[in-house]
């Protein structure tokens, strides 16, 4: 995970524990996993951050490793079994064909998302998984995009195009429920910048209602095959084709 502040990671590595975007975020990568994954899969976690996610996949039954560019005490501590890799994602020192499947979870907006998609189908085996999240709905470009050095937004259309070659299963945008809420700060923020420590630290009791509303919405696509229409963040699931 790059591009942030040593502030702004530390900040990063306590929301993903409990903040109600990264516990929704990791309930709708979880759902696609167990649709398109197996027990036993080999799953490379890239731009993995603080490892927080590894200890989830592993206790879904996968083998998780992690791949970051930027380590340190705090990434170790917090993945605990020493599956992490340094190195760019662009330049990985492993063989081809490794992994049954790849996440690239708010990683792409960051780097040159062609070449990390190249180095993704090496890495993958035939038929192997790639699941991504990216920053969508390119109106909400604004602070908090330059402050985590992001280089893009995507549409769908974009993030399809950058897909070429992979059989894509199903994409989802999130939040649905909450985006006017998102939107609102986004606008407001243009403004003055008091709206991204608004974001990142909510109380309790409001996380706690914000995260059963992001709940909500994920119980509902996933029983009734609800792709919403809009949101703040772009989901998808790939396959690379069995005879790459």
């Amino acid at each position: 995970m790059s591009g942030y502040s040593s502030e702004r990671m530390a900040r990063l590595v306590a929301m993903e524990i409990d903040h109600f975007w990264f516990r929704g975020r990791r309930e709708l990568v979880l759902d696609l996993c167990a649709r398109f994954l197996s027990p036993g899969d080999r799953v490379l976690d890239i731009g993995c951050g603080s490892g927080y996610f590894l200890g989830h996949l592993r206790q879904a039954g996968y083998r998780a490793y992690g791949l970051d560019r930027f380590l340190d005490g705090e990434t170790h501590s917090s993945a605990g079994t020493g599956r992490i890799l340094l190195a760019d994602a662009t330049q990985v020192p492993l063989r081809a064909g490794t992994f049954d499947a790849v996440l690239a979870l708010d990683v792409l907006e960051h780097l040159d998302d062609a070449a990390v998609l190249a180095e993704v189908r090496r890495l993958l085996r035939p038929g192997g998984m790639l699941i991504v999240s990216v920053p969508a709905t390119k109106w909400l470009w604004g602070y908090r995009d330059i402050d985590a050095h992001h280089l893009r937004r995507y549409s769908r259309r974009d993030l399809l195009n950058r897909l070429a070659g992979f059989e894509v299963h199903a994409t989802q945008r999130y939040p649905f429920f909450l985006f006017p809420l998102v939107a609102a700060s986004r606008i407001l923020g243009r403004f003055g910048r008091w709206s991204r420590d608004r974001e990142d630290t909510v109380s309790g009791p409001l996380n706690a209602v914000l995260y059963r509303i992001t709940r909500t919405e994920l119980v509902l696509a996933r029983r009734f095959g609800i792709v919403w229409p809009s949101g703040s963040s772009l989901v998808a699931a790939a396959r690379l084709p069995p005879e790459h």
